[in-house]
């Protein structure tokens, strides 16, 4: 991806937060690196009626971050590029405009040991879903994060 050009996918979304319109202008900040799982969790999410940007990298993430404040970041532990989700959730709590969006973490990786990460990080707060789950687990994973009517979604 070239400096400056967001993904079919993610464009719209982020010129909306661009210029101010709606700063929620979806739900969900997908960030995972494998294109098959992040299609069809974009897919699961979008059949829950929940608008989603589905991004590869947490570098792809900070670019939309940096002017978009989604309702929620799920993010895959193990991601290509430099950092890894937890680099970039701990970059998100960093920022303290970007510090009450709640977090959930994917992983297929033994989930204490992901936990023991979180707690290094500093991050504790975070959520983990491991993989591989259920859809009813995602969907309940992300009621509770998001309280469910708090969420801007689609009519």
């Amino acid at each position: 991806m070239s400096a400056g050009v967001l993904p079919d996918s993610t464009r719209a979304p982020f010129e909306s937060a661009r210029d101010g319109v709606n700063s929620h202008a979806t739900d969900v900040l997908l960030v995972e690196s494998d294109d098959l799982i992040r299609h069809a969790l974009r897919w699961l999410l979008s059949s829950d009626r929940r608008d989603c940007v589905a991004v590869a990298s947490a570098e792809e993430a900070q670019q939309l971050l940096a002017a978009y404040e989604p309702a929620l970041v799920v993010t895959d532990l193990n991601l290509s590029g430099r950092w890894s989700g937890i680099d970039l959730l701990a970059w998100m709590w960093r920022s303290s405009r970007l510090r009450g969006v709640p977090m959930l973490l994917m992983t297929g990786n033994d989930p204490n040991g992901a936990r023991a990460l979180l707690n290094a990080a500093g991050l504790d707060q975070v959520e983990i879903l491991p993989k591989p789950f259920e859809r009813v687990q995602l969907k309940e994973r992300l009621a509770v994060l998001t309280g469910r009517t708090g969420l801007h979604r689609r009519p």
